[in-house]
Order: structure tokens, then sequence, then C-alpha cells
């Protein structure tokens, strides 16, 4: 006969209760480059929704007022959706990769159709910078990395828009 100790089939497993995080804290120079890109996205966003909105005014009230409808949109249904229903705003944890991965893709599409659609009769453009702008908003009071994902991939967004086709604002740089 051994003398070997039996062994259970599978190792055992800890709960979740046994594992403790520990989470480094962040350099004060990171902080203030995370603080940098979020206010930089959200500018942009913000600054390119209120020029297509103006832009949309200067042709005209009616153009004007669709192009108020297509900025204020977003907001309304982000603002419902966040406080009056659970909707999208499950607690899973999303992978900050594929957040910036998606926000520079989405971010270069976007400047890549700003010529060709605004200031049309139907705003789209402005209606798309707006969701995007709302997007962010609604991740601001988020304590994860999600948000600086987001803002990062924005400014990546931004740069690399720039660096493959020039300038997306005609300054000069085509």
């Amino acid at each position: 006969m051994s003398t070997q100790p039996l062994r259970p089939a599978r190792p055992l497993k800890k709960t979740n209760s046994e594992y403790r995080v520990v989470k480094k804290p962040r350099p004060a120079i990171v902080k203030a480059l995370d603080i940098v890109a979020i206010a930089a996205a959200a500018a942009f966003f913000a600054g390119m929704t209120l020029y297509l909105l103006l832009g949309g005014f200067a042709l005209g009230f009616g153009q004007g007022m669709r192009s108020l409808a297509a900025c204020l949109l977003p907001l309304v249904v982000i603002v419902y959706l966040k406080t009056s229903t659970t909707l999208g705003f499950s607690r899973r944890t999303n992978v900050p990769f594929n957040l910036f991965f998606i926000y520079s893709v989405w971010t270069m599409l976007l400047l890549s159709v700003v010529e060709p659609l605004a200031f049309l009769y139907v705003p789209i453009i402005e209606f798309l910078f707006s969701t995007t702008l709302m997007s962010l908003v609604m991740r601001f009071g988020d304590t994860s990395r999600r948000i600086y994902a987001c803002c990062y991939g924005i400014l990546t967004g931004i740069l690399g828009f720039t660096l493959f086709f020039g300038s997306p604002f005609g300054f000069g740089l085509q």
C-alpha cells in the first residue's frame, strides 16, 4: 500500500473573497496626462459639434434647428437611459483596449466624412459628433480606466487621421 496522501481530482480553487486586489498608485505625471487627454478629447468633440451647429444656423434658421435637434437627440437618449433604465449599463468588465481601438477607428471614420457630410439638409454629421460626445459624457463618472481608453483612442484617431490624410480642418497641412 502507498503512503502518499490522496490528491483531489481537481486542484482546489480559492474563492473571490480570499483574493486581494492591490492597486498600485498612479504616478502624478500619468494622472496629469489622463486629465489632459480627457479634456482634449471632450473639447475636440464639443468644438466640432458647436462648429457644425453654428454652421447649420449660418445656412438658415430651419437648417440650424435641424442641427440643434441632431445635437440634442443623443443627450436626451443618454440621460433617459442613464437615469431611468439599466439597459446597456451593466457592471460587466469592458476591456480598455477594445474601447481604445473602437474610439480610434471611429474618430478616423468621422473625420473622413466631415467634409462631404457637413451642412447637408439632413444633419447626420452633427448627430454623429454629438453622439460620440455624449458617449464620453456618459463615462465621466467612471472610476476605471475605460474613460482614459476612450479619450486616448480619440486622440490617437485624430493624430492618425492627420498623419495619413492631412489636417481634417483645412489648416494648410494637406
